[in-house]
């Protein structure tokens, strides 16, 4: 069996293409998405939509949760905390299509295939972060029955083995933490023996950076945190 793993897009269809582009030039046929589709940055219905066309097989993150059973808001209703509030949320709000935002609706929170676990937080709470070689690691794998453990959310890739159980973070394909701006994901090849091969892919950093500072409804602080990535 050979697949590869995403994680933590965040509307970001620049970085998406690339890394699809990528997987697919390795002739790799099978993709999971350990969810946060959207959140922040700039297309999510864009990246939705690509998503569903590649048959990506998803499960959904905090983020996602956040618009579920939400609708668009009239001038009217939009206030200034609104206006302000983290994550560029008014903006996904406005911009995610119903189509979509019952798609996300749907998604499953996990994956379970034979003896692999797919998660978005921890396996008990999509926003409880696993961070390498903390006590939430130590938790998960005194009581999970399954040998694989893939996750994301906190946008930095990993691999470790506490016990049996190995943990497999990918790192984030649209907002990246681990010190330059590439996007990144996991190949995994799991036959007799278990590879793990993470792949760094570069995108188009200025293309959405410019379209970042066109959207009055996104924090500029986020391109200030992408520039922060690429030093």
């Amino acid at each position: 069996m050979r697949f590869a793993v995403i994680s933590d897009i965040h509307s970001n269809l620049y970085a998406l293409k690339k890394v699809y582009e990528d997987i697919e030039r390795r002739g790799i046929e099978r993709v999971y998405c350990t969810g946060d589709l959207v959140g922040y940055l700039t297309d999510p219905n864009g990246v939705i939509d690509f998503l569903r066309e590649k048959k990506c097989r998803l499960i959904k993150g905090n983020h996602d949760e956040k618009y579920i059973g939400g609708t668009k808001l009239s001038e009217e209703e939009i206030t200034e905390e609104l206006r302000n509030k983290g994550g560029s949320f008014l903006y996904t709000n406005q911009k995610l299509s119903d189509e979509n935002r019952y798609f996300l609706e749907k998604l499953p929170s996990e994956i379970i295939l034979d003896d692999m676990h797919f998660v978005h937080g921890s396996p008990d709470n999509s926003s409880e972060y696993m961070y390498a070689g903390d006590d939430v690691i130590k938790r998960v794998a005194n009581k999970t029955s399954f040998k694989y453990i893939f996750y994301g959310h906190t946008h930095l890739p990993n691999y470790e083995i506490v016990g049996r159980v190995h943990f497999i973070n990918p790192g984030s394909v649209g907002k990246p933490k681990h010190g330059n701006p590439n996007a990144s994901y996991v190949e995994v090849i799991k036959e007799e023996a278990f590879e793990l091969y993470f792949h760094q892919v570069a995108y188009d950093l200025d293309g959405i950076i410019l379209d970042i500072k066109s959207e009055p409804l996104i924090n500029d602080k986020l391109v200030n945190d992408l520039k922060q990535e690429a030093e």
